[in-house]
């Protein structure tokens, strides 16, 4: 087995640029990434996404922003979350915890919220609420912690699809 400079790879990504709601998404601006453990990124080939679960979260109905001391502080009031359909569903346990870990872990506001399910692979995709330029995070949920830790960061794109390589897709955190 050859040296692995990056690590493993956790998942695959297809990006393409942040684009509004009434905006179409280019697929000249798609591009491919393999995100390793260590938080590097690098393109890679074309690769055909999962079939997953994407899940929005309301952050305006979910959290309560504050700024507390020299803080910013969310605050789970109201856990609302809808299909890609735009269904409201009853998040289960682990969307529940996903947004509980939110709240603890990001101290920003957070402008959109995405959680993707690939198998029993929680992935979190969270736009901050910065001036002046839209960061946005991609956050692996561990199961058995119950804690969100962040993989990788851009800046103005969104996630048009992601792929868990099968070793990870195969293994289970459910006990």
């Amino acid at each position: 087995m050859g040296l692995k400079p990056h690590g493993d790879i956790v998942i695959n990504v297809i990006t393409t640029k942040e684009t509004n709601e009434w905006e179409e998404k280019n697929e000249s601006d798609k591009k491919y990434y393999a995100i390793y453990s260590n938080g590097i990124y690098q393109e890679t080939d074309k690769f055909k996404a999962d079939d997953v679960n994407i899940y929005h979260v309301d952050p305006h109905e979910t959290f309560l922003t504050e700024i507390v001391g020299n803080r910013i502080v969310n605050t789970v009031i109201k856990p609302t979350v809808t299909d890609n359909n735009n269904n409201l569903i009853t998040p289960d346990d682990n969307m529940i915890n996903i947004i509980h870990a939110t709240a603890n872990s990001i101290e920003h506001d957070i402008w959109k919220f995405e959680i993707f399910k690939d198998n029993n692979k929680y992935f979190a995709f969270i736009w901050l609420n910065v001036n002046w330029c839209s960061p946005c995070e991609l956050y692996e949920y561990d199961i058995d912690k119950k804690s969100i830790h962040q993989l990788c960061e851009w800046d103005e794109i969104d996630i048009l699809g992601i792929s868990v390589p099968d070793s990870i897709n195969n293994f289970s955190s459910d006990k």
